[in-house]
């Protein structure tokens, strides 16, 4: 029994003149070979049989999946990929949740190479790829894919109106994706297009904003998970013009025995605004409460006894922003 590759001049004897019928040989390389039987009988006659065969490489499935961990509600594709074997080939992909014993078939055996799943949970699934040559064998290869809850933007803003000079702060924070989190932060004025960022991704989540204007701002919020996915949040930010107490009295000299008016009254801020007013003798230490904070803008004020007496307005807008001013006022006999 001889070979040799097809290409080669020199046979390799695999068995020389033996009584032994029956010889196997294993080829080393995917190649045609020459194979040659020599029969001899007892007179020494020689007679030669030759044959041809085809060794191909075996079955390799190369199969790839485009990613092992997606976002929940995202799609994986498997692309079914292979070497060896006889083609043309056939593909099957499976998929089931880890935690399962059945599979669910995607698509049975289809020369169609490339298939999205889109899986249903937030968990580990186990997805396997079938190839198939055209002599019916079969290679399998398997992957995990991890399912996360998708990436949510939950980041917050300290304020939604504030008054000028004021700042506002914002918090980035998510949820699902891929932790670790980076945060990005931009704002503009409503009316422009063009925006600012005072932040570009980083790990830190908390940025201060100090708006220039008493107009409304843009505010986004951008968070980023370790896949790449970004997820924005937009607030609307009011600046105001700074609450400017310009409360009045109606005299600042009076009799004993008469009254005088305050009259609460406020610019900028945020409305509604409310109004407290206070008094004392300007020699003491303690105030006394005339009206706490109230809607009510008019307050009259009598006074038991003479001498110079201190009055303060307390002005509180809708955020709790709060200005004071003071009055003084000579009580006469």
């Amino acid at each position: 029994m001889l070979y040799k590759k097809k290409s080669d001049t020199k046979w390799t004897t695999k068995q020389d003149f033996s009584s032994n019928t029956t010889v196997s040989i294993k080829p080393a390389n995917a190649v045609e070979y020459d194979v040659c039987v020599k029969v001899k009988d007892s007179k020494g006659t020689v007679e030669k049989k030759f044959f041809t065969v085809k060794v191909i490489s075996a079955l390799k499935n190369t199969s790839t999946i485009s990613a092992t961990s997606i976002s929940l509600g995202n799609t994986v594709t498997l692309t079914g990929k292979a070497t060896g074997g006889t083609a043309p080939y056939t593909y099957a992909m499976l998929y089931k949740k880890k935690s399962d014993t059945k599979w669910t078939t995607k698509q049975d055996f289809k020369a169609n190479a490339t298939v999205s799943i889109k899986p249903a949970n937030a968990v580990e699934y186990d997805v396997c790829v079938k190839v198939k040559d055209s002599k019916g064998t079969v290679e399998k290869k398997f992957f995990t894919l991890t399912v996360t809850n998708g990436l949510t933007n939950t980041s917050t803003i300290s304020a939604t109106t504030i008054s000028l000079g004021n700042t506002v702060t914002l918090t980035g924070k998510a949820t699902g994706g891929t932790a670790p989190y980076t945060y990005a932060m931009l704002y503009k004025k409503k009316s422009d297009t063009k925006w600012t960022t005072k932040q570009d991704f980083k790990a830190n989540a908390t940025v201060s904003i100090k708006p220039a204007n008493a107009v409304e701002y843009d505010v986004c919020v951008k968070v980023k998970d370790s896949k790449g996915t970004v997820e924005k949040k937009f607030f609307t930010l009011t600046v105001t013009n700074g609450l400017t107490n310009i409360s009045t009295i109606s005299a600042t000299s009076i009799s004993l025995g008469n009254t005088f008016t305050v009259t609460g009254k406020a610019t900028g801020g945020t409305v509604p605004y409310q109004y407290a007013v206070y008094y004392k003798s300007s020699s003491a230490s303690t105030w006394s409460k005339k009206q706490d904070f109230s809607t009510n803008a008019s307050v009259a004020v009598k006074f038991t006894g003479t001498g110079t007496k201190d009055i303060c307005v307390k002005v509180k807008d809708n955020t709790g922003t709060i200005e004071k001013k003071y009055f003084t006022v000579n009580v006469t006999k």
